[in-house]
């Protein structure tokens, strides 16, 4: 029996040059007292434009940096901080990590939350999902919400003045939402809310990929120059809203059995790879989708200055294990292959993937392509 088909999206999703200088009167109907839970950098670029747009207001604001990770620690702070001052809208401002902690509190809390995202290196702001940490900074769980954020806004103007390497990083990031939508469409999978794909999801997933084949150079060019243009505002939509919109539905974390797209949703599972920032979400995202490949090793640039995403680099260290003839990272040993290296639909999405991400590794300086692939049992079907 088909599932039946669902879809899910911010109610409300604004973007452009200086949208913050508007943010009291887009959000002004969800509430008069707010919790603004900052990354530091996110404070800096964003304060005074949010205040300057409740000038004339008597609504309360309260700004508080969080401790830069998603743990149940820094959550239940939070909480804290809203329940003492009755404050009933929470805002996450800043990276994943500050947008998880908004998302979380102001769920256990039963109140609205708007996002305001100062890079767009993941989907995470139009998600559903929240990705939580320990106290000591390990992997704890996904939380899944039955709703997404109330409110989105993104200041095209802020996303023009952070590194271009988070730009690209989004670029990364979104480069697997049709691949797996359309995986996830031709087996009839769950999504995250445990439905088939709609028409509309498969239309946004396919507009996003489209996307950023034709605006992602000169989006990066515009980054580079730190001015807003029509192709920066595209590849800002692609990566935010139709990423995030399309990701909350094709999801294959389900489809796969948990070990092959845990580092997907959002920006967990990077964790796996030791943590600490040293590889991007989207260059771990990028080869999560090639880690079946049968007598392949994992690789990517150690940073985003000019290695990009390296297919055939065998991992530092313990980071690599050969398991079967294929490396596997310390916590994807649950990966659900087939043990023949038969094309199924996971290698010929893997296959698929390998191909279109070599469009954003050409953005980094110093790219070096690395060889094909040798067994033509294993050919791209693009």
């Amino acid at each position: 029996m088909l599932r039946l088909r669902m879809m899910r999206a911010p109610q409300k999703y604004v973007q452009g040059k200086n949208s913050l200088l508007q943010f009291h009167k887009e959000m002004e109907s969800l509430g008069d007292k707010w919790l603004f839970i900052c990354s530091r950098s996110g404070y800096k670029m964003t304060h005074d434009k949010i205040e300057k747009s409740f000038e004339g207001t008597q609504d309360v604001r309260q700004y508080e940096i969080f401790g830069g990770v998603s743990s149940t620690g820094e959550i239940e702070r939070m909480r804290k901080i809203v329940r003492d001052n009755g404050l009933n809208v929470v805002v996450g401002v800043g990276g994943g990590s500050a947008i998880d902690t908004a998302k979380a509190t102001a769920y256990y809390e039963k109140l609205p939350v708007v996002i305001v995202p100062t890079v767009v290196a993941t989907d995470a702001p139009c998600t559903g999902l929240s990705v939580i940490y320990n106290d000591d900074k390990t992997f704890n769980s996904y939380l899944f919400y039955p709703k997404n954020p109330e409110a989105v806004i993104v200041d095209s103007d802020v996303i023009a003045n952070a590194p271009v390497k988070f730009l690209v990083a989004g670029m990364g990031d979104a480069l697997g939402t049709y691949f797996e939508a359309r995986a996830c469409e031709r087996t009839d999978a769950p999504s995250l809310e445990s439905g088939g794909i709609t028409r509309s999801a498969m239309a946004l997933c396919r507009l996003c990929y489209d996307t950023l084949k034709e605006y992602g150079a000169a989006a990066k060019k515009a980054c580079e120059c730190h001015v807003v243009t029509p192709a920066l505002e595209a590849i800002i939509e692609a990566n935010v809203y139709l990423s995030g919109v399309g990701a909350d539905k094709p999801a294959v974390l389900q489809q796969l059995g948990g070990g092959f797209a845990k580092g997907d949703p959002a920006h967990g599972g990077d964790q796996g790879l030791g943590g600490g920032g040293v590889y991007q979400h989207a260059v771990v995202a990028v080869f999560h989708k090639q880690d079946a490949l049968p007598g392949q090793h994992l690789g990517a640039g150690r940073s985003f200055k000019g290695e990009g995403v390296l297919l055939g680099q065998k991992l530092p260290g313990e980071m690599a294990q050969q398991q079967g003839g294929r490396p596997l990272l310390p916590h994807q040993h649950s990966l659900n292959v087939r043990p023949d290296g038969g094309q199924d639909v996971f290698h010929k999405k893997c296959l698929s993937f390998q191909k279109v991400c070599f469009i954003i590794a050409r953005f980094w300086d110093g790219y070096k392509r690395p060889p094909p692939l040798t067994s033509a049992r294993f050919s791209p079907i693009m």
